[in-house]
């Protein structure tokens, strides 16, 4: 049997087999036409370099993946629009060029569509960089900022005396552990042990105590603000005021004496307590005369270079402290001579509060009404020349409202020195406020 061989008809690309030679002529079963003779060959597709028989032509077609297409019997204008699923979906994507070479293979040129990360990625960095130096700038700013705060308070704290910056360090910790003692206490005679002379002064404790309601406070105390008293030089002598604030916002105010083993409350400052009921006296029941820690200021009236006319008030202490509240307790006006020796101390003290001075710079009384000034005084009950009562005053029995402890060390020291002391013609500094 004679070997069959394959052919390709040049116009239909319709595959041919027969036994007969090329030269001798061949037709196309399919289209009809004629090809080959006269010792021509008949037209063959070139094929890659591969180890198959030379008799044997092949029309092999590979995708972009390197599989096999099989061959279309169809007619040129089908091999011409031949497309597989995958590069139709590529083509839409990518537009992919797509070309039929002579000897019948397909040619495919891809387009790469940029990604619109790629397009924006300068524009991105350009951001990026742009926020980076303004966090920089930022934080630069705020490192500088704490800087100046941290000179600020070093410089504050620089200007303090050595010996004051070891005096905080070492007993303010004890100062706050007797006030909260004090005020968290749950009754009146551990109250008592935190106050300052407490077995002297056990009966006066106990009838104010009876007659007047307990300021509350929530939770721990917190120091605002404090100032160191120098009593006396040689040998030094010491007191504290400090403000205080609790959890809820409300405030308070103390002095604290150091009563030769620890700190203890100035409790004649912190009532203020007075030897007679001032709603009392004021009205003229009971004891005619007594001491009084009180707010005063004054009234001109009549000759104001010959007179000084003054209002007394009750301070407030855990009732209402509202200015209506104050003003109720007004005492009848009283009247000295500006030149005597009470004029003179009451006219300089008042010119000082008007001038927000205060007595050795304390920082007490920074939130008492405006021109009110605060004073230990004695006054008493004296008929006048019509046989009418009056109220006079006596004497002034110390400065501020600090207890006899201070009052005596005040009093004990020349005329002179208490004077420098007291600091009457001296701005009042500002109370140094405590981290909290």
């Amino acid at each position: 049997m004679s070997e069959s061989k394959v052919y390709l008809c040049p116009s239909c690309q319709s595959v041919i087999r027969s036994d007969r030679d090329v030269s001798e002529g061949l037709k196309c079963d399919s289209c009809g036409s004629s090809f080959g003779g006269s010792g021509t060959a008949a037209p063959k597709r070139p094929r890659p370099n591969s180890a198959a028989s030379p008799s044997i032509l092949r029309d092999v077609m590979k995708n972009r993946k390197g599989a096999s297409l099989p061959v279309s019997f169809g007619s040129p204008e089908k091999l011409g629009n031949f497309k597989s699923k995958e590069l139709e979906t590529t083509e839409e994507g990518s537009r992919d060029e797509e070309s039929i070479l002579s000897d019948g293979s397909r040619q495919v040129k891809r387009r790469k569509k940029r990604r619109k990360e790629e397009k924006h990625k300068k524009l991105y960095i350009f951001i990026t960089a742009w926020i980076g130096v303004i966090v920089t700038l930022l934080f630069i700013f705020q490192i500088k900022s704490d800087d100046g705060k941290k000179n600020t308070r070093a410089a504050a704290n620089t200007g303090m005396p050595p010996w004051m910056r070891e005096f905080d360090r070492s007993h303010l910790e004890s100062i706050s552990k007797n006030y909260n003692s004090f005020i968290q206490a749950p009754s009146l005679p551990a109250k008592q042990q935190s106050i300052d002379r407490s077995s002297q002064m056990a009966a006066k404790f106990s009838r104010f105590s009876q007659t007047h309601s307990i300021p509350a406070f929530k939770g721990k105390m917190r120091l605002r603000a404090r100032h160191i008293l120098e009593l006396q030089e040689d040998p030094l002598v010491l007191a504290v005021e400090t403000l205080w604030q609790d959890l809820e916002g409300k405030r308070s105010e103390a002095v604290h004496v150091w009563d030769g083993k620890e700190w203890r409350l100035d409790w004649e400052c912190y009532a203020p307590y007075s030897t007679v009921p001032w709603t009392l006296f004021r009205s003229g029941v009971g004891k005619q005369e007594g001491d009084f820690r009180l707010l005063v200021r004054r009234r001109e009236a009549g000759d104001a270079s010959k007179n000084l006319a003054l209002l007394f008030y009750a301070p407030p202490y855990a009732g209402d402290k509202s200015p209506e509240a104050i003003r109720a307790t007004e005492s009848p006006e009283i009247v000295v001579d500006r030149k005597s020796e009470v004029g003179e101390r009451l006219s300089q003290i008042l010119s000082d509060v008007e001038e927000k001075k205060r007595p050795m710079e304390s920082i007490l009384g920074i939130d008492d009404l405006s021109g009110m000034a605060r004073v230990f005084v004695s006054l008493a009950w004296e008929e006048d020349e019509t046989g009418e009562p009056q109220m006079v005053l006596k004497q002034i029995n110390g400065i501020s409202w600090y207890g006899k402890r201070i009052q005596e060390l005040l009093s004990n020291q020349d005329s002179s020195e208490a004077d420098s002391k007291s600091d009457l013609n001296e701005p009042v500094l500002e109370p140094t406020v405590e981290s909290e």
